[in-house]
């Protein structure tokens, strides 16, 4: 049987822990530092450390872009909850983000491209660049979605 690296820590009094298990949920205080090991697949070897800021909204407030875009907008800053989290992936879970990173990042310049060409060229090729730009921006945001599959 394997260690849970992300088991709830035995609690202590007088001293205030990083993370709590409140069910399926990881509950961070911040700032949030989680253990030394890949959260994607558990590994403890080769760790590269990572740092970013998680958002959440709950889902209901972008009803409000029925009224509004502009009030949606300002609905997302009021009601937004962000959290700074350090955490590690291994070596190869860290060169599979950098590939779907770089996929998506390229799949949008070409987006970008097939825009301008569907501009600047002839109406003959029009139907052809559209096809090509929208087939790539599916394909942009498939990749995007797959760099942070189990984060």
């Amino acid at each position: 049987m394997s260690e849970n690296f992300y088991q709830a820590p035995q609690s202590e009094e007088g001293i205030a822990q990083q993370f709590a298990i409140a069910g399926d949920f990881i509950q961070l205080q911040p700032p949030a530092h989680l253990p030394s090991a890949c959260v994607k697949c558990g590994n403890q070897e080769a760790l590269e450390g990572e740092n970013t800021t998680l958002v959440y909204i709950n889902p209901w407030h972008f009803l409000w872009i029925l009224i509004s875009p502009l009030i949606l907008i300002i609905m997302y800053f009021i009601f937004r909850k962000t959290i700074k989290v350090d955490f590690y992936r291994c070596g190869e879970c860290a060169d599979k983000n950098r590939f779907w990173r770089n996929m998506a990042l390229g799949g949008l310049l070409a987006t970008i491209a097939a825009i301008v060409g569907l501009v600047a060229l002839e109406d003959a090729f029009a139907p052809y660049f559209a096809l090509a730009a929208g087939v790539l921006v599916i394909f942009s945001l498939v990749a995007q979605t797959r760099r942070f599959h189990g984060l």
